[in-house]
């Protein structure tokens, strides 16, 4: 009677077992990640981080750094300004971390339907996927900024939320492209040659 080797040494199934269970907490972890980034987003949606409220904040920084010289000139532009910065960089932001998720998602999905993707094509589609992501969730929380008191949807900061994300997944691709080389020759049989 012949046996698997699996049933009489159990421990050689251990290893494909423990790879198959890191995947999905690796997908897990990336999506809590959004979870949280949407819960941020929600909260900075809000009356309280209205224009309006955050306009004292920059005011009273304002007079601590500065005293009274051009409070009325100047503070107004200070929080305009540092609250489309915010937009774009904080959707960038949270563009990465819908990239990350979108990446460990479809890289997972690709292993089950026994395909393989190439690393950049992968990144490709995951940062095409997170900007996407950005443009809907943005698009959404300034639709609801126009039912708020003291808020002002703006399709404005759509786009310039959706910008940051592109801005930022390109920074990101820029610098994989960059270090890809570097790490490559670092392996080369070549670089050992010379040794």
């Amino acid at each position: 009677m012949a046996s698997s080797p699996a049933i009489l040494n159990p421990s050689l199934e251990l290893p494909a077992l423990k790879a198959s269970m890191e995947l999905p907490r690796a997908i897990h972890k990336a999506w809590i990640s959004v979870f949280f980034s949407l819960v941020f987003i929600c909260f900075t949606s809000s009356t309280l981080m209205s224009g309006y409220h955050t306009q004292f904040v920059v005011n009273d920084v304002w007079q601590a750094l500065f005293g009274n010289w051009h409070l009325n000139d100047w503070a107004g532009i200070v929080n305009g300004d540092g609250r489309k910065i915010g937009h774009f960089f904080g959707y960038g932001l949270i563009g990465l971390i819908f990239r990350n998720a979108w990446q460990q998602t479809l890289g997972a999905r690709a292993v089950r339907l026994g395909r393989t993707l190439m690393q950049s094509r992968l990144a490709i589609l995951a940062a095409v996927f997170s900007v996407g992501s950005i443009f809907l969730i943005a698009s959404a929380d300034e639709l609801h900024q126009c039912f708020l008191p003291q808020r002002v949807g703006s399709f404005g900061d759509v786009l310039r939320d959706t910008f940051g994300a592109v801005f930022l997944n390109l920074v990101l691709l820029a610098y994989r492209a960059y270090r890809r080389p570097a790490a490559a020759h670092l392996w080369s049989s070549d670089a050992y040659s010379a040794e």
